[in-house]
């Protein structure tokens, strides 16, 4: 007897080049251990902040700079990790019409403020 198992419509998790996908989690541990602490992302109210990271690390990695110099990791996987925090983000508000989502996070004051690295723990 051959059994079977569906999987017809199921999420190919397989597909994932989880190689790849270390260099993002890197990164994102460099985060949480060095940087601020593990899942700080989830508690920035405004993501607005990783769309510039998105495009600081795309054009340094197009200008020649292949790592990053506080984490040493690839600079393309410091932009997956950012963009991934985007797509959390929108998941979280699809209610929101896409086009206010994107104006409400093109609008952000443009400041940094010092960050308690213990307050999400």
């Amino acid at each position: 007897m051959t059994g079977i198992k569906q999987s017809i419509g199921k999420t190919r998790w397989s597909l994932l080049p989880f190689k790849a996908l270390e260099h993002v989690v890197n990164v994102l541990n460099f985060g949480a251990i060095t940087k601020y602490a593990p899942h700080n992302w989830k508690h920035v109210p405004n993501k607005a902040p990783y769309m510039d990271a998105i495009i600081r690390h795309w054009e340094k990695y197009l200008d020649g700079e292949e790592l990053d110099s506080e984490c040493n990791e690839s600079h393309l996987a410091c932009v997956i990790c950012n963009a991934l925090f985007l797509i959390e983000d929108r998941d979280s508000k699809k209610d929101i019409p896409f086009q206010e989502y994107i104006d409400k996070l093109m609008t952000y004051d443009n400041y940094v403020q010092d960050l308690d690295i213990h307050k999400f723990d």
